[in-house]
């Protein structure tokens, strides 16, 4: 493996991480994808996402912690544990 393809995976997979947050977001909130708002912040290389439309506690965390589980501790599991 290069570190192109390494650094193709990464941002391919932050990519998809905010898309997840997008995605929980948007069922959550009453306007759906309408609230919601995205981006890629140049100065800080950071993705980002959040909904406009207020959302229980609960549901933050669960649109803040779901991508974690999808993205890694699954994977994770997979390649290491064999689960």
């Amino acid at each position: 493996t290069t570190y192109l393809e390494v650094l193709v995976i990464v941002i391919v997979g932050l990519f998809l991480h905010e898309l997840i947050h997008c995605i929980i977001f948007s069922l959550f909130s009453e306007e759906g994808w309408k609230s919601i708002r995205y981006g890629f912040e140049q100065n800080v290389l950071k993705f980002y996402s959040y909904s406009i439309d207020g959302v229980t506690k609960n549901k933050y965390i669960i649109a803040r912690i779901l991508p974690l589980i999808i993205t890694f501790i699954i994977p994770f599991m997979q390649q290491f544990l064999k689960i």
